[in-house]
């Protein structure tokens, strides 16, 4: 499947790591430790749930901070949230769509 508006191809995503943890943040200062500490741990693929008003933050300071991670966007329900120039990868059956 080749997704040319992807920076990341979802073959490359899902090789990546077995494990994707589908992540919910409601504190922004916690978003990079978490991400650290679960790339540390081998889990490299984030999804972020698009659930808190933060989400989008989250995502973008993971992305600046985290560079072994492969963070995307997940919980996407608008076409809105799929068109973001910011999502390095989308997790969404929106995405397909």
């Amino acid at each position: 499947m080749n997704q040319n508006n992807w920076k990341i191809q979802p073959n490359i995503i899902l090789n990546t790591c077995p494990v994707m943890p589908v992540m919910v943040i409601q504190n922004l200062d916690d978003a990079v430790p978490l991400a650290k500490a679960l790339v540390a741990g081998g889990i490299k693929v984030l999804e972020i749930t698009l659930r808190t008003p933060i989400a989008l933050d989250a995502i973008k300071l993971i992305s600046q901070e985290v560079k072994d991670a492969i963070v995307g966007a997940g919980t996407i329900t608008t076409q809105n949230n799929y068109k973001l120039p910011e999502m390095p990868a989308l997790f969404s059956p929106l995405a397909l769509a």
